[in-house]
């Protein structure tokens, strides 16, 4: 983030990164040390800002800090708890989570090369993110 010009064609870091492990063992840290260091702003997240119980409210919030984070950029976006915004699909019902995860995903795949956003997300609880999260 700080020397752009060294992360180009092959050497272009990954944009998503998923940080998995018990509570407590410092997640929420590494990523606000991470955005530190590269000087760059950190748009952090949690569950219960982005969900709503008014229909399309959470997918436009989440294209909404999606659309900061493009005008700021270079710049990170933190989801914690991410596993309660991306629930494993097979083991959800609930539409509003089916549509805010088809949502998340549609934005993180959004992200063009030449942009600099990149999408932290941290979990206790891997096994129930959905395994289409896990690969992006």
């Amino acid at each position: 983030m700080r020397f752009p010009h060294l992360f180009k064609g092959l050497r272009r870091p990954p944009a998503n990164i998923l940080l998995y492990g018990p509570p407590g063992t410092g997640k929420t840290l590494v990523v606000e040390k991470i955005a530190a260091e590269a000087g760059v702003p950190l748009l952090a997240l949690s569950p219960s800002a982005i969900l709503s119980k008014w229909s399309g409210e959470s997918e436009k919030m989440l294209r909404d800090i999606f659309e900061v984070a493009r005008r700021m950029q270079p710049a990170i976006i933190f989801i914690d708890e991410v596993d309660a915004l991306a629930p494993h699909r097979g083991s959800c019902d609930d539409l509003i989570a089916r549509r805010v995860l088809t949502e998340l995903l549609i934005q993180m795949t959004g992200i063009g090369e030449e942009e600099r956003v990149f999408v932290m997300a941290a979990t206790n609880r891997v096994q129930d993110c959905d395994p289409a999260l896990i690969r992006s």
